[in-house]
Formats: C-alpha cells, sequence, structure tokens
C-alpha cells in the first residue's frame, strides 16, 4: 500500500457496513493477500445492543498501537453473553479491523483505508442468517440488523459510507458462486478499489 504509515509504523484497513453485507469476506481476503491480523468487531460488541460501546473499545486497540506497543480488547463471548479473555492485537504493518462500526469518524486519524460493503436487504439478511445464524438465534439476528440501522442514522452522524475510500457491493454471492471464499478473479479484485 502506498499510502503512509497512520497507526504507528503499520498501517489499518477498516471494512464497514451493514450486517451480511460481506465485511468479513472482503477482510478475509485481505487478510490472506497480505497476512494481516483481523479483529472483528463482532467480538468487540457486547451482544446486538452493545454497538456504542463495541466502537469505543477501539480505542484501547488503536492506542497502543500508534506507540507501538500492543493494543487489546475484550472479546465477548456470544454464547456465553458475557466478555471473556483479553485479545492483544501486537503491531504489525498491517491491522484489518471489519465490522459495523469500524468505519467511525471518531477514528479517521489512525485509519489509513475505509472501505465500506453494502448488498441489497434481502441478500444481506436472507444470506447471511442462513449461513451463519441458528434458527432460534434469527430474532436477536433481526433485533440486531435493526438496532444497526438506527444506529447508522443515530450513531453515525457522518456515515462511513459517505467518507469511504471504496465502495463495493458484496462478495459473498461472487465467491460462493466460485466455490471459495476470497476474492474470484483478478478482475473483481481490481474493481473492489476502484
Amino acid at each position: 500500500m502506498s499510502r503512509p504509515a497512520t497507526l504507528g509504523p503499520g498501517r489499518l484497513i477498516c471494512v464497514d457496513g451493514p450486517a451480511g453485507s460481506g465485511k468479513t469476506t472482503l477482510a478475509t481476503a485481505l487478510a490472506e493477500m497480505t497476512h494481516a491480523p483481523v479483529v472483528h468487531m463482532d467480538d468487540l460488541y457486547a451482544g446486538w445492543d452493545g454497538l456504542t460501546d463495541g466502537i469505543a473499545q477501539l480505542e484501547t486497540i488503536l492506542l497502543p498501537l500508534v506507540e507501538g506497543s500492543p493494543g487489546s480488547y475484550r472479546r465477548y463471548d456470544w454464547h456465553a453473553r458475557e466478555f471473556a479473555e483479553t485479545v492483544l492485537v501486537p503491531p504489525s504493518p498491517l491491522l484489518v479491523i471489519e465490522g459495523f462500526g469500524s468505519g467511525a469518524a471518531t477514528y479517521d486519524g489512525f485509519r489509513t483505508a475505509l472501505a465500506w460493503v453494502d448488498a441489497p436487504e434481502e441478500e444481506r439478511h436472507h444470506g447471511h442468517a442462513a449461513v451463519h445464524v441458528p434458527v432460534r438465534h434469527r430474532p436477536r439476528f433481526r433485533r440486531g440488523a435493526e438496532a444497526g440501522r438506527q444506529a447508522l442514522t443515530t450513531l453515525t452522524p457522518d456515515p462511513a459510507a459517505r467518507r469511504a475510500d471504496a465502495r463495493r457491493r458484496s462478495l459473498r454471492s461472487e465467491t460462493h458462486a466460485a466455490g471459495r471464499v476470497g476474492f474470484p478473479s483478478r478482475t473483481t479484485r481490481q474493481s473492489v478499489w476502484g
């Protein structure tokens, strides 16, 4: 990446967007291409109602990394419904943070690049829920998706989608059709950033 370091000696790419849009797919592909560690915002949220506190927890990751020290966060265990262990995030040449809220304007000064991933609502909710959410948890998933929609207007007065360096429709359908996760082709890879 040709942009200057923004996270101490390293760089930070954030992949933001609504639930089920393909953020994890893109972040996984970036990590595979660059060998960068990935932090998932889902690990920072205290359940579906913990968006604000989860976004604030980014500070415990980013501020130490700027100083060249390991950052950390408390991982939320969705099954136990409580915070679990502390996860260390060592300094690295590139860190990828993916998930709704990773593009919060508060942390613009730390970010090297911001990608916004979106997909039609039908694809986001049915596709994501069918793959990732057990049937008994789907009502909570829908409640969380609604909380995310509300957060787009109340928690983010300057939406990340408008500030993104790159915008992309979901990669999920392309990668699943190809039978793998990641970027399906060089052409698609180039279009993500174009």
